[in-house]
């Protein structure tokens, strides 16, 4: 049940992926700075929230925290296709709904990599993220698709109210789901005491500082690339159709899919920290070549294997964090890390739409993701590296 949640929860979150953005360009505006925004808005939560969810969630259950977070989210659909029913309301507006979505998303991802070390034996750590990366990578794959369909076939009201029932399901089936134990607590200090325990301890231990560098720099590009990539579309390429716009959204999807799928099998050859440096070099290679291609379909397949490197970094980055973590401090140190790595994605984004508004899209595309393949080529050099396949990997220490 909770795989069937979280399947329903990513399709809600990959609908919105693709409507929001559209709705958006279509409706409201076609600056980038303005797409900036609206990404900066929904990623911005992840930080702001993850100073304190991490202790907020080791001291709570997680199940009712990720329904509250299904809930919450289902109820800012229906709120935004009542807008859209209406006359098309302004970026502010947009710009709440979208702040209001990503706070909520934050809590039930930081949920989710929480309990999953709670209820699967840390041997399976690296088979159980690659499948819930697989499913996120499908659900990116059919959401946008989906999306697409829906705005071509019937409106955008129609789209966000769908996308409200998606959040509804994944509550029900969450809600299905028998209690699991969680680790034995200490004592417990103020909020503010535990936060910091969990963030010094991400900096403290050399290899989650370096995951965490890695992630931030790989989401700083990121931040860009997916608030433009409807522009990329419509003002590089000239597509005009939702559906086919979408098809943008599938292609990476694909990729996903193809890299969760692999993930598991390449570390278990290679090791995880290669893994990971493997996957940082094809996503900023990828994305460098991405605004050379002139084939619109040339263009679907570089995306598709832009998102495969992406897919290997994240699965490897997540099961090693889980492995260099202890039980104990699992929830402060995922969300400590995870807003480090996430506050990155709204500056990526705010900052590289307001240069591309005077130096243009394809210049800031060819020329951020230099600064992954840099850190991944620094890497080769660090302890990342030499973290082999996570059977021989350290769990870890006591503390």
């Amino acid at each position: 049940m909770l795989w069937a949640g979280q399947a329903v929860s990513q399709l809600g979150d990959y609908i919105a992926y693709f409507t929001i953005p559209a709705f958006v360009r279509y409706l409201i505006t076609d600056q980038p700075s303005d797409f900036g925004l609206v990404y900066a808005a929904e990623s911005l939560p992840t930080f702001l929230v993850g100073v304190f969810a991490g202790v907020f969630l080791d001291r709570m259950r997680l199940r009712p925290v990720m329904i509250v977070a299904d809930l919450v989210r289902a109820g800012a659909f229906l709120v935004l296709a009542r807008m859209a029913a209406g006359t098309p309301p302004g970026v502010l507006a947009i710009l709440a709904i979208a702040f209001l979505v990503g706070t909520f998303a934050a809590t039930f991802t930081s949920a989710l990599f929480s309990f999953v070390p709670v209820i699967v034996k840390p041997e399976m750590l690296g088979t159980a993220n690659a499948r819930v990366a697989l499913t996120q990578q499908v659900a990116f794959v059919v959401g946008p698709a989906l999306g697409g369909l829906i705005v071509s076939l019937w409106d955008y009201t129609t789209a966000f109210a769908l996308n409200s029932l998606t959040f509804l399901i994944s509550a029900l089936s969450i809600a299905l789901i028998g209690s699991a134990a969680r680790a034995e607590r200490a004592e417990r200090g103020t909020y503010w005491s535990e936060a910091k325990e969990g963030f010094a301890y991400l900096w403290e231990e050399q290899h989650l500082r370096l995951l965490t560098a890695s992630g931030a720099i790989s989401n700083f590009v990121l931040g860009f690339l997916e608030s433009i990539i409807i522009l990329i579309g419509t003002d590089i390429f000239g597509i005009t159709d939702t559906t086919e716009l979408s098809l943008l959204f599938v292609a990476s999807g694909i990729g996903g899919v193809a890299g969760a799928l692999s993930a598991g099998s390449l570390g278990r050859l290679i090791g995880l920290g290669r893994t990971l440096v493997v996957g940082m070099l094809v996503f900023g290679s990828g994305f460098t070549v991405l605004t050379f291609v002139g084939s619109q379909w040339l263009v679907l397949l570089v995306l598709a294997v832009t998102f495969v490197g992406l897919t290997w970094v994240n699965v490897p980055l997540i099961t090693m964090r889980q492995l260099y973590t202890p039980d104990r401090l699992l929830g402060r140190v995922t969300s400590a890390s995870r807003a480090v790595m996430w506050s990155t994605l709204p500056i990526g984004s705010l900052l590289g739409t307001r240069v591309a508004d005077y130096a243009g899209i394809e210049t800031v595309a060819r020329l951020e993701p230099l600064a992954i393949i840099a850190f991944g080529i620094y890497l080769v050099r660090t302890p990342i590296w030499k973290v082999g396949p996570e059977r021989a990997a350290r769990a870890a220490p006591p503390v």
